[in-house]
């Protein structure tokens, strides 16, 4: 026979005051002097849920109150974007995208298990809830909630940054970069943001059209804005950058500089963080058009939204500089390498010559077509002295000895 352990504890809470439930447990069970183990004797009175449950709850409670710091809350965030955000996000994105008439039943039972296993996240991993401090007022609470909002999208929001880089680098080409970027936006934030936003509206009483006009504004707001957002910073660090005048070829395949660094940085940061906002003003504006949210304060929605963008910025920083340096040390090792595949050669000339033609086109003109001759005739692409490509026998000395290897390849043929 099941017990209700829950509502005979709210009976006698006089008696047992604010103990967890599992207490409340052994001592019905010592007063039942059952002969059966405690342990067999949850199971088969159903008290065992009963315990899970409030030890999640306590747990949560738990969480919400302990004092931490903002990198601790952050932290906490990236997690809770991983284990409960990316998940409900992709299972919500699957049933948006699958019709409901004529749809796979198949797609739509996926969409809502990977939905759930998010859901559930929140019950396995409690300690990683956002804490009250978020909520507090003031300077402090303001910033709290801006890691923990910035840390919980990141998941979503650095896949399709993440993509765009990866192939912008394996093909040396932006617009492939961009477009993978772009792709990847509508099952992760299209779909799902308009899904959430139909659900709402359902919950909320609209019409079937008034809720599809608002829940494609949403869709397509969250698109557009996370379009700029992602592109640029594929492109600010997935590709390379002009560097200072003084330098211009060894800058093009060294590690960016400092100032560089945070240029780079400013760029992304007004780019996420105006969309960001923009985003968050669209969607509040159209929630209290249609009544979502009669109450909802647009401007204060906007600046929570400022915060969390102004940290992101921060990580998408640091997680591009590695991309930058990796690539230009490839590039450099390409061009010094005698052996080096030619494909791979044109490739990395093309690149150098791209960044160079930001400051000095006759320069880049001039470095192709001397390191095309010094890779034809086998020698090393020097990237350490502008002055051999500026000066016009620089590209003599490239031919003659191009013509020098030719000779002595023909002579080897000639040879008995």
């Amino acid at each position: 026979m099941a017990i209700d352990l829950k509502s005979y504890y709210e009976q006698n809470r006089n008696y047992y005051g604010d103990v967890p439930l599992e207490e409340v447990a052994k001592d019905v069970h010592t007063r039942s002097n059952t002969p059966e183990p405690y342990e067999n004797w949850l199971n088969t009175a159903g008290i065992k849920p009963q315990i899970d449950e409030d030890n999640t709850a306590r747990a949560v409670t738990t969480a919400q109150n302990q004092e931490i710091g903002v990198a601790r809350q952050f932290g906490r965030g990236v997690l809770r974007g991983v284990t409960q955000a990316l998940p409900q996000a992709v299972g919500q994105g699957i049933q948006w995208l699958n019709p409901d008439e004529g749809g796979s039943k198949t797609l739509e039972d996926t969409g809502k298990a990977i939905e759930q296993f998010g859901t559930d996240n929140t019950k396995r991993f409690p300690g990683l809830t956002a804490t009250k401090q978020i909520e507090a007022d003031g300077v402090s609470g303001f910033i709290h909630k801006a890691a923990a909002g910035a840390g919980e999208s990141m998941a979503t929001s650095l896949t399709p940054f993440a993509v765009g880089t990866a192939v912008g680098l394996g093909t040396a080409n932006p617009v492939l970069g961009v477009a993978a970027a772009g792709a990847s936006l509508v099952p992760l934030f299209y779909a799902p943001a308009a899904e959430q936003k139909y659900r709402e509206g359902e919950a909320q009483g609209l019409s079937h059209d008034q809720n599809m006009i608002n829940a494609n504004i949403a869709g397509l707001s969250e698109v557009a804005t996370e379009a700029v957002s992602d592109i640029i910073p594929t492109r600010v660090f997935g590709f390379l950058k002009t560097p200072a005048k003084d330098a211009i070829i060894k800058g093009a395949t060294n590690a960016l500089p400092l100032k560089e660094i945070l240029k780079n940085m400013f760029k992304v940061g007004v780019a996420e963080t105006s969309t960001e906002v923009l985003n968050t003003g669209v969607q509040a504006a159209s929630d209290k058009y249609f009544g979502i949210n009669p109450e909802q304060n647009v401007a204060s929605d906007m600046a929570d939204a400022a915060g969390s963008a102004a940290i992101m910025t921060l990580v998408f920083s640091a997680f591009g500089i590695p991309f930058d340096i990796k690539h230009r040390q490839s590039i450099r090792a390409t061009l010094t390498n005698p052996e080096a595949d030619t494909k791979d050669v044109h490739k990395a000339i093309g690149e150098v010559a791209h960044a160079v033609a930001k400051e000095d086109p006759d320069l880049a003109k001039k470095f192709t077509d001397q390191a095309l001759a010094l890779h034809t005739a086998k020698q090393p692409i020097l990237l350490d002295d502008d002055e051999y490509y500026k000066k016009q026998d620089g590209l003599a000395e490239a031919t003659k000895a191009m013509k020098a290897q030719t000779i002595l390849s023909l002579a080897k043929q000639d040879a008995p």
